[in-house]
């Protein structure tokens, strides 16, 4: 994976990084959704029964978990996928079109319906607490940004548009992801087509 990144570099896609809402809602291919998932949170390295992650997670704790909205992928059907690290792949949730209410729930931003991904970051206090304790939220925030980051860097690179989304209803959203045992979405990537 990464073929269509051969040629782009780190220091071009910093350079270009923009915050882009004229998405235009087009279809991207399949190849577009995997790569920015894996950017995401994917396996860089397993050793020794150790696995290393394309965003740092702090004592590799990991308590920020992917859900993605997905529309209008070619090979992929329309619902909300869970990034699955045990497969590392997209495992999907719940089929159907979500896009317009979670656009309801994020102050009707325009450019989130029109989004062929829209990432999720879920913290799951369980998976750190024990280790960090009050100080989990904020390693889980900083964890956070680092996948972000990854995201939104690879959407510059595939010539995608992106915006980071911290305007929406949590609990609202908490809901259509029915989420449980104190799980809760943290940030908001959203990504499309921009020609």
């Amino acid at each position: 994976m990464g073929d269509e990144l051969k040629n782009y570099s780190l220091e071009s896609a910093i350079r270009n990084r923009r915050t882009i809402r004229e998405i235009t809602g087009k279809n991207i291919p399949a190849e577009y959704l995997e790569l920015l998932v894996w950017s995401a949170f994917g396996m860089t390295l397993k050793d020794r029964g150790d696995k290393y992650r394309t965003a740092p997670s702090a004592g590799a704790t990991y308590p920020i978990e992917i859900q993605v909205f997905v529309e209008r992928v070619d090979g992929y059907q329309d619902g909300i996928y869970i990034y699955d690290t045990g497969s590392e792949s997209l495992k999907m949730y719940k089929p159907g079109i979500f896009l317009p209410e979670v656009q309801k729930m994020s102050w009707d931003q325009e450019f989130v319906s029109l989004s062929n991904a829209v990432f999720i970051t879920v913290y799951n206090p369980r998976k750190i607490e024990r280790d960090y304790g009050n100080k989990s939220r904020d390693y889980a925030l900083l964890e956070c940004g680092h996948i972000a980051q990854n995201i939104l860097l690879t959407a510059t690179a595939l010539n995608l548009g992106s915006v980071p989304v911290g305007a929406f209803s949590q609990r609202r959203l908490t809901g259509l992801l029915e989420l449980n045992q104190g799980r809760t979405p943290l940030y908001m990537i959203c990504v499309g087509t921009i020609d």
